[in-house]
This record gives structure tokens, C-alpha cells and sequence, in this order.
């Protein structure tokens, strides 16, 4: 072989290994609306349950959508990555996926059919504008990979066929008098499904690396026992506040339904770490088990006790993710956490939990324009109690904590000179901002301890929401005279209790 064809041979291979480390994926897409230029893909490397998904680091690719064709291309893919296709609203961190969450592989090569968008308008009850939601009926897969995806294209069509006949059936309220009934009678319907899902994997599983089988019968799994163990504690729930006199025999009944459940094959705690929806099952797993048996330590503890490895690192991530924020005793947990947990992705995510959520810790060092374009920073502030309120118009829960609870807290501190009340409103447009500021639903605009921000178009994309990882609004945070937080949880509270708190922050007697 002369130097030149080694060359060429040598370029050959470097070509083969690269694309095995490429997943390629192309579709078309028809009906969505003029204005849309794009489809985005998020890809993770590591997954967590749904709920959080969104703010474990991800990459995101977009693709112009051309006659209605698009093409994505993920590079540099060792193992099995999760994605998600779908519309990315500009200004605003809506996301509406398409397909969700599915697994591919390196040298994937697929093509897929999303079908026609379509969309509703409906009115939420804690939003006071209504909502768009865009979403599709009917994906369609072809190409190199494409068994996994038609498993889970199978798995979908199973649960919206259940779900539309159980639309069709009328509702059932559940109380005191028929809780254990109706969760016995709903557990057929929860294994029957289980087991279909379950028997498409085998049906192709000679398709499938091991690897791929198994994780395919672990979202399975996770899909079915995730939502019955959910249901068995709030039934649980009801029968603990409507009948306490039976409960704990109520419980013993509750105990032998769970121990009938059939709960599926075994899936190695390596392969479960990997799937969003059986880290959901078994988080769901430990809040029943909690309610079930009185000598069972909560969720933290039982996942520190009966999980390893990555499976009880990823676990503990999305118990601090999830409930962080209503955790009286985060920092002595965080503290304890960090000293077993091992694998590098969820020690970030930990050590950004108590960078962001711990008393003590510095407070994120902002700089956001007011009204009239004067930019506020948090240096500008100090030696000040700095109480802040995030907010979005439309959303009723801001406005209504607001007009019942902050505004009578503002007058009580009005006048002091140690204490300023801090909105951040996540509006993509300042227009929007200004006008809601001029309606007075959500905050003051003449109170001299007030003073009104926003986040300057970027939404909730604004690295403040993303360090604080703000999910639900209203939130607040309370930070000290010395720029430290006090308190990241728990203060959406009626007016006295709030008022003490902020009392102690002073330094001023309740």
C-alpha cells in the first residue's frame, strides 16, 4: 500500500468511526402555523424523571423547516441519548415536543413523519390568559434504529386507546367509601396494559441489542406503576383525612393490594438509572411506601437505603430537584447527600442545588432594567433586606399574592429605608411588562420600597431563573443585608407569618 491509498484508507475509517458516532434524523411535518420557521431538538446524555427534565444541562439543535422538511443532526453520541422534536416559541421558554423523551443510539439513521400540528386555546384556572398548546396525533418512523421507536409508538397508541374509552366511562369521585374499591378495581386495567407493552418489546426484541430490550420494558413499567402507585397514595391520603378512625385498618387492606400488584420484571439498577419514566416509578414507589408502612423512613432515606450506584445518585437528584424548594431541612440533607453521592453529573447538580436554595450562600449577583431602562444590580443593594417576587402576566397566582399578601406586607415596611421589595417579572416582551405594571395586578409602582425589574426579553431563558431553577411562579427569595440568602422556600405565606419573617431578617423585634 503506497502512502497515498493509506491516506485514503486512513480518512475511510475516521469517516466510519464518526458517523457511528452521529444520529441523523430527518422528517416532515405539515399544518403548522405561517410564522413558524424552525423545529428544535433537545438531546440529554443522562436522564431524569419528565418533571425535571428540563433543567439538567442539554444541547439543543435546530433545524429549518424547508416545504416542510427538517433534518437534525447530533454529533459526538458514545451510548444511548434521550430527545425530544418540537417548537420552540421565540421569546419565552414554551417548548411544545412532539416526540418526547425518546432513546437512539449512535449511527441511528431515522426519518420520521410527525403529521399535521394542530393546536387548542383553553383557560387554566391559576392563569388569567388563556393557553396555546400545539401538538400532533400521529408519528410515523422509518430508517436504520427504528424498532425501539415503533415500540414506542405502540406503547402510545395502547394508552390513548385505554384512554378514550375510559373518556367514554363515566367519572368516578373518589371518597372514604370507595377508595380501596376503586383502587382494586383499577389495578387489572393498570396490569393488562403493563403486559401488552411488555409483550410488543418481546415481539421484537431479536431487533434489539439486550441493552435496548431491557430499557424499552423498564419505560413499561415506569409508564404503568408510576401512575398506580401515585393513585394508591392519594387515595390513601383521602382515607387518612375522611376516616381516621378506620385508617390504619384501611391501611392494612391497602398494604395486601400492593403486594398483589404484579410489578414486572427485573430490570438491573444500571438499566432503570437510564429511563426517566422507571425513576419516576420509583420515586412514586417510595411516597407509597411512606404512607404504607409506619416503619418505612421517608423518600430520602429509603433511597439512600435500598438503591446504589447510579440508579440512588439520579434518585437523589430529582428528590432535591423536585422538593428542594419545600425542604425545611435541605442544607443538613444536601450536606449528608454529598457525602455519598458519586457520579460526577448529579454532584453538579447538587452542588448547584445548595449554591442556589442554602441560607448563607451568595445571592445570584444581578443586573436588570427597570422601567426606565435603569439597570439595578444586586451590589447596588447592599445593606439592604432584599425580599424579591418573580412573576409573569396572566399568571393568577402571581397577581393573587400579590393584591392579598404583598402589597399589605409593602405598607407595613413603608418608610424604612433597610428593606426593598424586589419584583422580577419574566414577560418576553416589555411592553407586555409595562403595561401589566400599569394595571397594578401584580405588583406596586408608587411605593418607594418597591422597586419593579424584568428580565430584558429573555424570559425565563434569563440566567436568573436558571440558577435559582424557578419551575412555578409566583417564587420568592429573601436575601440578607450582606447579599447572602436567608430563605429560597417556602414564602408564599399569608401576611403575619410573612411580616415575622421579615422582621427577622431586619433584626427587628415580631
Amino acid at each position: 500500500m503506497n502512502k497515498r491509498q493509506f491516506c485514503v484508507t486512513l480518512l475511510c475509517l475516521i469517516s466510519l468511526i464518526t458517523q457511528a458516532q452521529r444520529v441523523r434524523i430527518s422528517g416532515t411535518v405539515a399544518g403548522q402555523p405561517a410564522d413558524w420557521s424552525k423545529l428544535t431538538m433537545r438531546v440529554w446524555e443522562t436522564a431524569y424523571t419528565a418533571g425535571i427534565q428540563q433543567h439538567v444541562p442539554y444541547r439543543v439543535i435546530n433545524s429549518t423547516i424547508t416545504d416542510g422538511r427538517f433534518s437534525f443532526t447530533i454529533d459526538d453520541v458514545k451510548d444511548i441519548v434521550f430527545f425530544s422534536i418540537g417548537y420552540k416559541k421565540p421569546d419565552s421558554d414554551n417548548f411544545f415536543p412532539f416526540v418526547e423523551l425518546y432513546p437512539a443510539e449512535p449511527s441511528d439513521d431515522l426519518q420520521v413523519d410527525l403529521g399535521r400540528i394542530h393546536s387548542d386555546t383553553f383557560k387554566v384556572e391559576d392563569l388569567i390568559a388563556p393557553l396555546i398548546r400545539y401538538y400532533t396525533t400521529q408519528v410515523s418512523w422509518a430508517g436504520k434504529g427504528v424498532a425501539k421507536l415503533r415500540v414506542l409508538n405502540a406503547f402510545e397508541r395502547e394508552a390513548f386507546r385505554r384512554d378514550s374509552i375510559r373518556r367514554t366511562q363515566p367519572a368516578i369521585l373518589v371518597g372514604p367509601n370507595n377508595a380501596i374499591s376503586v383502587s382494586e378495581a383499577t389495578l387489572p386495567e393498570y396490569e393488562s396494559r403493563m403486559k401488552t407493552m411488555l409483550a410488543s418489546v418481546d415481539a421484537v426484541s431479536q431487533g434489539l441489542n439486550r441493552k435496548m430490550a431491557d430499557l424499552l420494558r423498564a419505560i413499561a413499567m415506569g409508564r404503568n406503576l408510576s401512575i398506580y402507585y401515585g393513585m394508591l397514595t392519594g387515595n390513601l391520603s383521602v382515607l387518612k383525612y375522611y376516616s381516621p378512625s378506620t385508617y390504619e385498618k384501611d391501611r392494612e387492606k391497602m398494604k395486601a393490594l400492593y403486594e398483589k400488584i404484579d410489578k414486572g420484571p427485573a430490570i438491573a439498577e444500571s438499566i432503570g438509572a437510564l429511563v426517566p419514566d422507571f425513576l419516576q416509578m420509583t420515586m412514586a414507589k417510595a411516597n407509597l411506601l411512606r404512607a404504607l408502612l409506619q416503619d418505612e423512613p421517608a423518600v430520602y432515606g429509603q433511597i439512600k437505603k435500598n438503591y446504589s450506584g447510579l440508579l440512588r445518585d439520579k434518585l437523589i437528584c430529582n428528590y432535591f430537584l423536585e422538593n428542594g424548594r419545600n425542604l425545611p431541612n435541605i442544607k443538613e440533607l444536601l450536606d449528608d447527600a454529598l457525602g455519598f453521592v458519586k457520579t460526577a453529573s448529579c454532584l453538579d447538580l447538587l452542588n448547584n442545588t445548595v449554591r442556589t436554595s442554602t441560607p448563607g450562600m451568595p445571592a445570584y449577583a444581578f443586573a436588570l432594567p427597570d422601567a426606565n431602562g435603569k439597570v439595578i444590580r444586586l451590589a447596588d443593594l447592599k445593606g439592604k433586606v432584599v425580599f424579591i417576587d418573580f412573576w409573569y402576566t396572566g399568571c393568577g397566582a402571581c397577581s393573587k399574592f400579590y393584591l392579598t399578601v404583598l402589597h399589605e406586607v409593602e405598607k407595613t415596611f413603608a418608610g424604612r429605608e433597610d428593606i426593598v421589595f424586589l419584583t422580577i417579572s419574566i414577560d418576553s416582551t416589555k411592553e407586555q411588562w409595562l403595561k401589566s405594571l400599569k394595571e397594578g395586578r401584580y405588583t406596586s409602582t408608587d411605593a418607594p420600597n418597591v422597586i419593579n425589574l424584568y428580565t430584558d426579553g429573555q424570559a425565563a431563558e434569563h440566567e436568573i431563573i436558571k440558577w435559582y431553577k424557578i419551575r412555578g411562579y409566583p417564587q420568592q427569595i429573601l436575601i440578607g443585608k450582606d447579599g447572602k440568602i436567608i430563605r429560597a422556600t417556602s414564602l408564599q405565606l399569608p401576611v403575619d407569618p410573612l411580616i415575622s419573617i421579615i422582621k427577622g431578617a431586619l433584626g427587628t423585634a415580631g
